[in-house]
């Protein structure tokens, strides 16, 4: 991307293992998480001079930083590789995801709420 002057916006959701697994097979398992990276030095890894891999890489860790972030002009327009690092809870997942495995039984659904999810509870109509 670097070498060949392409202009990617890299969106890095940042959640600190996988979390479908976490869901279908534990929360709590180890093998679900992973080993902690600077996402920062993202783009000096591949090559890009260190000056402007620290002006073409943001980090959110809140909604009011990603709003902050979705409004630089790097990120609305790049015109070179830049890299926007989305902190979220290892627990973050599509409600709809959730409800699905959830449909497997009480039983996964007591697993998944002891492990940290949270379920939204059926409606009636």
């Amino acid at each position: 991307m670097i070498h060949n002057k392409t202009a990617p916006l890299i969106i890095i959701l940042n959640n600190n293992g996988y979390t479908v697994e976490r869901a279908i097979h534990g929360a709590k398992q180890a093998y679900n998480d992973i080993v902690p990276y600077n996402y920062a030095f993202l783009l000096q890894m591949f090559g890009m001079p260190e000056a402007e891999a620290k002006k073409r890489f943001f980090k959110a860790t809140t909604r009011e930083e990603m709003r902050r972030v979705w409004k630089e002009p790097m990120v609305q327009s790049p015109d070179m590789p830049t890299v926007v690092e989305v902190v979220m809870d290892a627990f973050d997942a599509p409600w709809r995801m959730l409800s699905v495995i959830g449909a497997r039984g009480p039983t996964v659904i007591k697993e998944m709420e002891e492990g940290g999810f949270v379920l939204r509870k059926p409606t009636v109509v």
